[in-house]
């Protein structure tokens, strides 16, 4: 759990009085040293930074041979101490907020950053060659993206044939996207209910974000050329065949890509254009298919047929049915039997 100020009805203000002393001393107070390491960046020592002991929510990708990660800091009993300092990284953080944040400050390479409005589904940047320190004094909730800058990089290339040479932001500025937020938000069952990701699902979000970045904020260094287009028969077929033969989703756009001889970024656009869908959606669209013949044609349990068509359990293929279909897997079932 995290740590903090607990006890009497004074615990709020006590939190308040510390966080404000520690503003107006800056950081001349003794601070724990900076944790070292890759994973650093994200997972537990993300946030045992702030208290907190249990391991957070966390999905890890690697990119083109680097790492873009995603954590849940959850924390409804802060420290109101000021944190240890992030380790230097050739990197960037950007972290949604899910909920509003009023009384908590940063310093960015020592220097306190502004007060100012925080609000719930709102953004901010922080470059991780500087060094960040936070002094969090209220509850938060948050998506904290890890998102290294060769990542951008491949991304930007595949997707418009330029590199990045920065993101154009204000680091550690409120910033309000609602894509930004929109795809934080779709990510929040995926995290919550592991044990029913579909990892096509997640990729495509991951990929998602990560070309919005660079086309909406990345400062690029070389130009613009034009983009190819769907894909071969072969590799439309091949890509077919491992996603029907992986139906619980577990297989990776990078491994189907590879498959293909293609950059998983190229891999989803020319699928896109191949198909009409994206591969987690054509994937889901198999699935149901794949449901309504058995829920038509043999007398399967729902819940097995969930299994074998590869949802987690039956509720969830009740969802992912529902939400589809318009109609339950049951009442489906009985409508078309008569």
């Amino acid at each position: 759990m995290c740590g903090g100020y607990v006890g009497d009805a004074g615990g709020s203000s006590a939190m308040r009085t510390a966080c404000e002393s520690r503003y107006k001393t800056g950081l001349s107070i003794a601070a724990p040293k900076p944790v070292s390491g890759r994973n650093a960046y994200y997972g537990a020592a993300v946030t045992r930074r702030f208290g907190i002991s249990e391991p957070p929510p966390t999905i890890v990708r690697e990119i083109r041979n680097s790492i873009f990660a995603v954590t849940r800091i959850d924390c409804k009993l802060p420290r109101c101490d000021v944190t240890a300092p992030t380790p230097t990284e050739n990197a960037y953080s950007l972290t949604v907020r899910l909920r509003d944040v009023t009384q908590s400050r940063a310093w960015i390479g020592g220097r306190l950053q502004p007060d100012e409005e925080r609000p719930k589904n709102s953004s901010a940047f922080y470059d991780l060659t500087d060094e960040i320190r936070f002094a969090i004094c209220e509850p938060i909730d948050s998506l904290n993206f890890y998102i290294h800058r060769d990542t951008l990089n491949e991304v930007s290339r595949e997707t418009d044939k330029r590199s990045i040479d920065r993101l154009m932001v204000s680091f550690g500025s409120t910033v309000s996207d609602p894509t930004i937020a929109g795809l934080a938000a779709s990510l929040l069952p995926a995290m919550e209910r592991q044990h029913e990701v579909n990892e096509l699902f997640v990729d495509h979000i991951a990929y998602g974000l990560l070309a919005h970045l660079t086309g909406q904020y990345g400062a690029t260094v070389a130009g613009k050329i034009a983009t190819s287009g769907g894909l071969a028969p072969w590799q439309l077929r091949r890509a077919k065949e491992l996603i029907r033969g992986n139906l619980n989703g577990a297989m990776r756009y990078s491994e189907v890509a590879a498959e293909c001889r293609l950059s998983p970024g190229h891999f989803s656009r020319a699928f896109a254009r191949s198909t009409g869908l994206p591969p987690h959606r054509w994937l889901m669209s198999l699935r149901v298919d794949l449901a309504k013949e058995l829920l038509l044609q043999t007398g399967m349990q729902i819940a097995e047929i969930a299994l074998n068509c590869g949802f987690a359990d039956q509720a969830h293929f009740t969802r992912v049915f529902s939400s589809s279909v318009g109609s339950t897997p049951g009442r489906w079932r009985r409508e078309c039997r008569g």
